[in-house]
């Protein structure tokens, strides 16, 4: 919301609150904390909307906005790399400037989960064995490899575990890997160009077919070892068989915009 006929004025996504629970102790001489958790928040943006195209693009706005809370789906904020999931729950239009082709718009947001996401996505190719590495590595991502096929090092530099949309592609029987010593895998069958899709932060496992049909293949994940495990931060040994190419997109999460 940088660019003409939308300008961005100001906000206030720069603050973060932990909520805590707390027991007051016996001694009368503090608490003893529990549990640290976070409430839905609301956040406000001011926007200036402007041009001969002013009324086209307010409504616009509106029915993006309306459209999220009827149907109980949230849209996503960007801001630089990162996003958070919200619905606009109020707006107020005022300071009508230029001969009404310009209006200060205020936005209420509300996010249920007040965290903001940077994505990171790593791919691992098929490989045969004796071949040379699958794994292809974003320049970006500041992450270690191994040399031997099926063996890669992954070093999350991160305060926490992290979070993941874990696709595994055909055709395949069964696909799973491991990170240390934990399972991933999924009981069932993939056809070339079909994949399962684990979505650690929904807690959902689907199947999409060749035609794009979305199957839930919830039920087919291990009940052993559970594929919603998050990615450990630190040092990390990935091994998989290279029989099936896999990619594992991260969601890094923040109380509070990176400041840039």
């Amino acid at each position: 919301m940088s660019t003409a006929p939308i300008l961005y004025k100001e906000h206030d996504f720069m603050k973060r609150e932990h909520k805590y629970s707390a027991t007051a102790l016996v001694s009368g001489l503090g608490s003893k904390l529990s549990r640290f958790y976070r409430e839905a928040r609301e956040y406000t943006i001011q926007l200036s909307v402007w041009g001969a195209d002013m009324h086209a693009t307010l409504n616009n706005m509106t029915d993006v906005f309306e459209r999220d809370v009827f149907l109980g789906v949230p849209g996503r904020l960007q801001v630089n790399n990162e996003y958070i999931s919200c619905y606009v729950i109020a707006s107020e239009v005022g300071d009508w400037t230029l001969a009404g082709n310009g209006v200060t718009v205020e936005l209420t947001i509300l996010a249920e989960k007040p965290l903001w996401i940077r994505e990171e996505l790593l791919s691992f190719s098929t490989f045969t064995a004796g071949s040379a590495s699958g794994f292809i590595l974003p320049t970006a991502i500041p992450f270690g490899l191994t040399s031997s096929a099926g063996i890669k090092q992954l070093i999350i530099d991160y305060h926490a575990s992290v979070l993941a949309e874990i696709s595994l592609f055909g055709p395949s029987v069964n696909p799973s890997f491991s990170i240390g010593s934990h399972l991933y895998q999924i009981n069932g069958t993939l056809a070339a160009g079909e994949r399962f899709v684990i979505n650690q932060m929904d807690k959902t496992v689907i199947k999409v077919t060749n035609s794009g049909e979305v199957i839930n293949a919830f039920n087919l994940r291990s009940k052993t070892s559970s594929v919603f495990e998050p990615i450990p931060a630190g040092e990390n040994i990935l091994t998989y068989t290279g029989e099936f190419a896999i990619s594992i997109n991260l969601f890094y999460e923040r109380g509070e915009p990176q400041w840039s």
